[in-house]
């Protein structure tokens, strides 16, 4: 309960910082923060006690960046796109193209998710290895991760 209690603490310090340091739009704050959250829960998942505490802030971190870049270049119809196809890339473990005409005025949308590796972690669940190239107007903006399923069976960033 107390390493909860601290992952709660650096998750709203994480949402403070995003919105202190000027995002510029809804949507990079709630790519930022809603980033941060599932970075910060993926990171709380690893180790114990201060071990744990660091992988939950670095989680919160490196998730609050990633998500506020999305969020800054996609309207929230092309990121479901985007969110959609990468659960499908991540369920088949192949390649998916995805395009939205929709991003927030700057041009039409689309994106391919390339599955790099496939493989298990620690607690035997699938994990997927991917490179997500995304195009917003001519564009292109890539984002490497990892991501895992859960217990609940849901994708998440590692």
């Amino acid at each position: 309960m107390k390493t909860l209690n601290r992952a709660v603490r650096v998750l709203c310090v994480a949402a403070l910082v995003a919105v202190l340091a000027g995002c510029q739009t809804w949507r990079q704050s709630a790519g930022a923060i809603s980033g941060a959250a599932i970075g910060g829960y993926a990171g709380s998942k690893v180790g114990d006690g201060s071990g744990q505490v660091i992988a939950t802030a670095a989680g919160a971190a490196l998730g609050m960046m990633l998500g506020s870049e999305i969020g800054r270049r996609l309207d929230e119809h092309a990121a479901m796109e985007a969110k959609t196809a990468a659960r499908r890339a991540f369920d088949t473990g192949e390649g998916i193209r995805w395009e939205s005409a929709n991003s927030g005025g700057a041009g039409p949308a689309q994106g391919r998710i390339e599955i790099v590796r496939s493989g298990v972690n620690a607690a035997e669940r699938p994990c997927r290895e991917y490179v997500h190239t995304v195009s917003i107007g001519g564009e292109e903006t890539q984002l490497r991760g990892v991501a895992c399923r859960d217990a609940a069976g849901e994708w998440v960033e590692q």
